[in-house]
C-alpha cells in the first residue's frame, strides 16, 4: 500500500511541478543545445544523411533516428523525448524521497519534498541534454543505492529497470556520469558501505565510455588534426592563450596569419592549417594539457561557476551548519564525515573545472550531494518534528533565493532567444529569398518545441567556417554535395557562393572577418569580397548577443563582376 501511495504522490508532485513551472516560466533552451538539436534532426541540412552530428559521443546513432523521425513528422522529437525522460527521472526521485521518509513527521516529510522541488525547477524549465542525462543517471543510481542503508547485493532483478534507465543515460552522454559514480563511491566507502550496488552501473559506464573513446579518438577521427584540435589543442589556443610557447613563423610565408586564423576558430582549411603547420611553427613545443596555466584557468572557472550558483552553496552551507549543530540519526562521527563529504563534492567540482565546468552539469550534480546528505545522514533539521519551525525558516530563506537564481538563468535564455528571433526577423524581412551563411559561431536559438523555421525566409542557409564543422565527416559530405567542391580548402566554398545567382548574406564578427579576408588573400586569389552592411542599432545589439566570439556584423558577399 505504501508503494502505491509513493507512486501516486510522486506522480501528482511531478505532474504538478512540471505544469506549474511551465505556466510560470515556460520552457526555454539552455546554452547551445538548439544547434545540436537542429543538427540531430537533420534540419540544418534539409535531411541530408548523414546530417551533421559532428560529435558522436552524444547519442550514437541518434542522428539517424531523429533525422528520419523529423522527416516523417516535422516536430522536435529530441526535445520532447528528453523532456519525457526528465519527467520519469523527477518522478523516481520524488517516489524515492516519499518511500525513504516513511515514519517522518508529516510536515517534515513534506518539507523534504518541497526542498528538493525548488532545485528541480531549474532543470525542468531550462532544457539541455546534459541536464537530462544527469537526472536520468542520478535517478537510476539513487533508486538502487539509497533504497536501504545496508544494501550489499551485486544484482537484483528488481534493479533491472533502473539499470536499463542508466543505460539510456549512457546513450545520451556517458562521460559526465563518471563523477556521479566517483562521488557515490567515496560516500559509501566513507560510511563503510559496500560498493556492490554500484557494480552494474560501473560496468555499463565502462562499456559506454569504451565505445566513446573508440569512436571519438581511435576510429572516425584518428587522422583528423582538426578534430584533435577541437578536443585538445583548443584548450591552449582559446582558453589558455598565455601558456609558454616559442612560435616560429620564419619557415613558410603566411604562417602568422594561419596561426591567427586558428586562434579565432577559422579551422575549415585542412590543407593549410593542419598538424604539419602546428608542428612547423612550434605551436605546442611545450604543450602540457595539465600545466600551470590550465590549473590557473580551472581556478577561475571554478570561482565563476560558484558565483553563478551561489544559492546552491548557501543551501549547502546552511544545511551543513544546521546538521553540525543539531546532529542526525545514528551516524557515528557524523560531523567529520559530513565535512569530508562536503569537501569531496566541491573537490570533484574543482577537478572538473580543469576540463570544463558548466551550469548544466553542476545543477543536477548537486542533487547527488543533497540526496546523500538527506537520505543517508538524515539531519534532525528534516527528520525531527520539534525542529519544524527551523525547517520552515530554512525553506523560507533557501527556496526564494533558489528561485531568484533560477530566474536569472531563465532571463538570460529568454534574452538570447528574443535577440535571435528579432535578428532573423529583420534579416528575413530585408533580405528575403537570399542565401544566409552563419559564418561565425552564432548560435541559432529556439524554444524546445520549435522547429528550424528560418528556411521560410531564405532560399538557403549554410553553416560554414563554424569552427571545424566544415571538415567534420558527417557535415562535410552535405557541403560538398551542395557545392561540388572540396569543402576542406575553405576558399572553394566561397567561390561556390559567389557563383550563385542569389545574393549572399554572411553573419560573423568584424575582427574574425578581417582575419578571414587576410587569410584568403594569402592562400588564394579571391574572386569575391565581403562588404559590411549597416543595420539599425537595435538589430546590431541583438546580433551581438547571440554570438560567442565578439560583436557580430552583417556582411554581403561581393563578386568581382559587381
Amino acid at each position: 500500500m505504501e508503494k502505491w501511495s509513493g507512486n501516486k504522490v510522486a506522480l501528482l508532485l511531478t505532474s504538478g511541478l512540471f505544469c506549474l513551472a511551465y505556466i510560470i516560466w515556460g520552457w526555454w533552451t539552455d546554452s547551445y543545445q538548439t544547434m545540436y538539436d537542429f543538427a540531430m534532426a537533420g534540419e540544418l541540412t534539409e535531411f541530408h544523411w548523414p546530417s551533421g552530428n559532428a560529435l558522436p559521443e552524444y547519442m550514437p546513432g541518434g542522428t539517424w533516428v531523429f533525422n528520419h523521425l523529423t522527416k516523417l513528422l516535422h516536430i522536435r522529437w529530441i526535445s520532447f523525448i528528453m523532456n519525457g525522460l526528465l519527467f520519469v527521472s523527477v518522478f523516481l526521485i520524488f517516489r524515492l524521497l516519499w518511500e525513504r521518509t516513511a515514519g517522518v513527521p508529516r510536515w517534515n516529510r513534506w518539507g523534504i519534498l518541497l526542498f528538493f522541488a525548488g532545485f528541480f525547477i531549474e532543470s525542468i524549465v531550462l532544457y539541455h541534454m546534459v541536464r537530462t542525462t544527469m537526472f536520468v543517471g542520478i535517478a537510476a543510481v539513487a533508486c538502487v543505492v539509497f533504497r536501504s542503508d545496508n544494501e550489499r547485493s551485486w544484482f537484483k532483478w528488481k534493479d533491472l529497470p533502473y539499470i536499463f534507465l542508466f543505460g539510456i543515460a549512457m546513450w545520451i552522454r556517458c562521460n559526465v556520469h563518471l563523477f556521479v559514480l566517483v562521488f557515490l563511491s567515496f560516500g559509501l566507502l566513507l560510511h563503510g558501505r559496500s560498493l556492490k550496488p554500484l557494480t552494474s552501473f560501473y560496468i555499463l559506464f565502462v562499456v559506454a565510455f569504451g565505445y566513446y573513446v573508440n569512436t571519438v579518438f581511435m576510429t572516425d577521427y584518428s587522422h583528423s588534426p582538426h578534430f584533435s584540435f577541437m578536443y585538445d589543442w583548443e584548450f591552449k589556443l582559446y582558453h589558455v592563450g598565455n601558456y609558454e610557447k616559442v612560435l616560429d613563423f620564419s619557415k613558410m610565408e603566411g604562417d602568422s596569419i594561419r596561426y591567427l586564423a586558428a586562434t579565432h576558430g577559422i579551422l575549415g582549411d585542412e590543407k593549410h592549417v593542419n598538424q604539419e603547420f602546428f608542428e612547423r611553427i612550434n605551436a605546442f613545443g611545450k604543450f602540457s594539457r595539465f600545466g600551470p596555466e590550465q590549473l590557473k584557468r580551472a581556478g577561475g572557472v571554478f570561482l565563476h561557476s560558484m558565483s553563478e550558483n551561489l544559492y546552491y552553496i548557501i543551501a549547502d552551507i546552511l544545511l551543513l551548519l544546521s546538521y553540525l549543530v543539531l546532529g542526525g540519526e545514528g551516524i557515528k562521527g557524523f560531523r567529520y564525515k559530513t565535512l569530508l563529504l562536503f569537501f569531496a563534492f566541491y573537490g570533484i567540482v574543482l577537478a572538473i573545472s580543469i576540463l570544463k565546468m558548466e551550469n548544466r552539469f553542476l545543477v543536477p550534480f548537486q542533487m547527488v550531494f543533497l540526496l546523500f546528505i538527506v537520505l543517508k545522514h538524515k539531519p534532525y533539521l528534516f527528520y525531527k518534528g520539534k525542529y519544524i519551525w527551523l525547517l520552515l525558516v530554512f525553506l523560507l530563506i533557501d527556496t526564494p533565493y533558489t528561485m531568484y537564481g533560477t530566474q536569472q538563468k531563465i532571463n538570460y535564455a529568454k534574452d538570447r532567444y528574443y535577440d535571435y528571433r528579432s535578428t532573423m526577423d529583420y534579416i528575413g524581412t530585408n533580405y528575403p529569398d537570399q542565401i544566409v551563411v552563419f559564418n561565425g559561431v552564432i548560435n541559432p536559438q529556439s524554444r524546445p518545441f520549435e522547429v528550424f523555421s528560418e528556411r521560410k525566409y531564405f532560399s538557403e542557409i549554410y553553416f560554414y567556417n563554424y569552427y571545424a564543422v566544415a571538415v567534420s565527416p558527417t557535415f562535410r559530405s552535405y557541403l560538398e554535395e551542395e557545392c561540388s567542391c572540396d569543402a576542406g580548402t575553405l576558399y572553394e566554398f566561397y567561390e561556390y557562393l559567389s557563383n550563385r545567382k542569389e545574393e549572399v548574406i554572411l553573419l560573423d564578427n568584424s575582427e574574425r572577418m578581417d582575419i578571414l579576408k587576410k587569410y584568403l588573400s594569402v592562400i588564394s586569389t579571391p574572386t569575391y569580397g565581403f562588404e559590411r552592411v549597416d543595420v539599425p542599432d537595435s538589430v546590431s545589439q541583438s546580433l551581438n548577443n547571440i554570438g560567442y566570439q565578439g560583436d557580430n556584423v552583417v556582411y554581403r558577399l561581393t563578386r568581382n563582376t559587381d
